[in-house]
C-alpha cells in the first residue's frame, strides 16, 4: 500500500509541476515523498523501504 501510494504521489507531481516549483525540483520532491513515506512507516512499527534523506534538512 505504500509503495503504491508513493509511485502515484511522484506521478501527481510531475504530471501537475513537470518542471518543478519555486526551490523544489521533480527529484526533490520524489525524494521526499520516500522520506515521509519511511516516516510513516517507522510511527507504525514497520521498517523502513527507501531509505531516503531528507532532501530539505
Amino acid at each position: 500500500l505504500i509503495k503504491k501510494s508513493v509511485e502515484l504521489e511522484k506521478k501527481y507531481a510531475l504530471d501537475a509541476c513537470p518542471k518543478g516549483i519555486v526551490g523544489i525540483n521533480a527529484e526533490q520532491f520524489s525524494e521526499y515523498v520516500e522520506y515521509v513515506a519511511d516516516r510513516r512507516l517507522e510511527r507504525i512499527g514497520l521498517p523502513k523501504i527507501y531509505f531516503t534523506l531528507n532532501p530539505f534538512p
